[in-house]
């Protein structure tokens, strides 16, 4: 398994990288850092005439500093410079970048912008989570340090009911396959008018659950848990609440990938927990193969 973990060179967007090197000790993964790296505006104060010297100067520079920050995470892995393309912007060098290292999970920080500044201004978290045909770990403004590690790694995955939610099965099946796991299936029963006896809706979302294990690899460690929303609170906050009531180090769910303007009117439950979240968010795009 590789992880392709993305900085900006920002204190702030490493964030995530202790949180992966936990996830990579669990898995074995091969941890890749990596910057893009412009070769116009980030060349731009290199005394040299060449620009292929510039280039070559400031990305030694960078991966020797990425390569120590890595180190000090605990991460297994190396240091990697992306160079932007013409024409490119950053979210798509990074898209194409985590295609040459054939990775299997992309790792970035989200800035913890909230939605209006999604729309307004964009961000190059939500557009590689959009276009991204692999799973993205992200987090939120919320993020906490990683505690004390217990011996498995424990991911409570997020299920609606609906098809485009049932996308982070294959991304669980991927992981289930390189560590100690211990995964919580959780369905929200959010109560609604025309609704039989909620005794009744309860255990229909648990029979789904049941149906979904067996998605999933026989001998693994999973548990199904059907909470309700409670009078006057939301499904986002259940969702928080069994992530920390489980000491998750992870939460997993799918996201329809639509355009951040959407999520603005819409809402969305996904970005309303990463929002909050104590722990990075494993997103997978609905759609992606």
């Amino acid at each position: 398994m590789k992880i392709l973990v993305t900085t900006d060179g920002s204190q702030r967007s490493l964030r995530i990288l202790p949180h992966v090197a936990r996830l990579g000790a669990v898995t074995g993964a091969e941890v890749i850092i990596t910057r893009v790296l412009d070769p116009y505006a980030d060349t731009a104060d290199e005394p040299v005439l060449h620009r292929h010297e510039a280039i070559q100067r400031v990305k030694e520079r960078w991966m020797q500093d990425l390569g120590a920050e890595l180190f000090r995470a605990g991460g297994h892995g190396e240091a990697k410079i992306a160079i932007r393309g013409e024409g490119e912007n950053v979210q798509d060098t990074i898209l194409r970048f985590a295609t040459e290292q054939d990775v299997d999970l992309i790792a970035i920080d989200s800035r913890g912008a909230g939605l209006l500044r999604h729309a307004l201004v964009g961000s190059v978290a939500m557009d590689v989570i959009r276009k991204s045909p692999i799973p993205v770990m992200t987090t939120g403004r919320d993020l906490r340090p990683v505690e004390a590690a217990h011996e498995e790694y424990r991911i409570v995955a997020t299920l609606d009911g609906s098809p485009a939610s049932e996308a982070v099965l294959p991304a669980l099946n991927r992981l289930l396959q390189d560590g100690a796991f211990a995964v919580t299936l959780l369905r929200v029963y959010q109560p609604a008018l025309g609704d039989s006896d909620p005794r009744t809706e309860m255990a229909a979302c648990h029979s789904y659950l049941a149906a979904l294990r067996e998605r999933l690899p026989a001998n693994a460690p999973v548990d199904l848990l059907v909470r309700e929303v409670l009078k006057g609170g939301g499904v986002d906050d259940v969702i928080l609440d069994v992530a920390r009531t489980a000491g998750a180090d992870a939460l997993a769910m799918a996201t329809h990938g639509h355009r951040a303007l959407r999520h603005l009117f819409l809402g969305s439950i996904a970005l309303s927990v990463l929002g909050h979240s104590p722990v990075p968010v494993i997103l997978t795009r609905h759609g992606s193969s």
